[in-house]
């Protein structure tokens, strides 16, 4: 496909994460690319059509999915997630049917898809990219890139075999949000700014992943064996599975997920208007009787 005004598979998984991080609103209205926009009642050639899989269909894989619907010439033709209920979230999410599985590696024997959006837990990501790659597919992955640095690593090796696609999510700085801000600001119709103060404020439940657990969740629909895979071996916890982020077999705690994004503003608004910036992510209470116990013992 060409690289032109057409949706090619490298804009596509861009636009992708754009729609999803700018949320609903903001991608069906004014901020969505002017020629994408224009596209959208326009008839795509199916040489020119990306067909894509999703490996993960938890909260973040179905944004994915949601935001692929707005964009002219994508087509998800399989899912996959290791909880048999994402199955049905992630047809929810696209509003149709389509083959799901808990095995990845059978989607990636197609020869009909061209690319991946992998939505999983941090110690998946450099396993599931990897075997994307050596089956030729153009491959976008959410944040962060790797679990450790030695996995960041060999997705580089990974990325460098082959003539294919990898591109990581970074969700504020793939955001149509910052980048409106970042030309409000850097066009000077707020004047000189000396001082920007971003914070996030997550005292909450969900703030801290502590997310709900489905009451008939169970090893007869959770395939908890390859969860474990590329991390220690554990008797099945569905609280290790529903909320991964806590413990550092699977995640990171705060530091790479969240307060990487304060980075991610005090870059944009650098850039923008030369100001200092002052960002912070506040976590209080909820963090410190929930979350951060977890991740002290994940390894007890």
């Amino acid at each position: 496909m060409g690289v032109g005004r057409r949706v090619t598979r490298r804009n596509f998984l861009g636009l992708t994460a754009k729609a999803a991080a700018a949320g609903v609103a903001a991608r069906a209205t004014v901020l969505e690319p002017a020629w994408l926009r224009a596209q959208t009642s326009a008839p795509v050639a199916p040489s020119d059509r990306v067909r894509f899989i999703a490996i993960g269909t938890g909260t973040r894989g179905c944004d994915l999915l949601e935001a692929s619907q707005h964009i002219p010439g994508a087509e998800c033709v399989a899912i996959c997630d290791l909880y048999e209920a994402r199955h049905q979230a992630g047809q929810e999410a696209l509003g149709r049917s389509v083959p799901a599985t808990g095995h990845y590696q059978e989607l990636l024997d197609r020869k009909d898809v061209d690319a991946v959006l992998i939505a999983v837990p941090d110690h998946q990501h450099r396993r599931i990219v990897a075997d994307a790659r050596a089956a030729g597919k153009d491959v976008y992955c959410e944040k962060p890139m790797s679990h450790t640095v030695e996995d960041g690593f060999a997705m580089i090796a990974a990325a460098e075999k082959g003539n294919r696609i990898l591109q990581i999510g970074s969700q504020r700085v793939s955001s149509i949000l910052y980048l409106k801000a970042r030309e409000i600001v850097s066009a000077g119709k707020l004047g000189q700014l000396t001082l920007v103060d971003a914070s996030w404020g997550r005292n909450s439940a969900s703030g801290a992943w502590v997310y709900p657990i489905p009451p008939g969740a169970s090893e007869a629909n959770i395939d908890w064996k390859t969860f474990l895979e590329d991390a220690p071996t554990r008797p099945f916890d569905p609280v290790r599975f529903f909320r991964w982020r806590c413990f550092d077999d699977y995640g990171e705690g705060l530091a790479v997920p969240v307060h990487r994004d304060t980075f991610e503003v005090r870059s944009i608004c650098h850039v923008a208007a030369n100001c200092s910036v002052v960002a912070e992510v506040s976590i209080p209470a909820i963090c410190s009787s929930t979350c951060s116990p977890a991740c002290r013992s994940s390894r007890a």
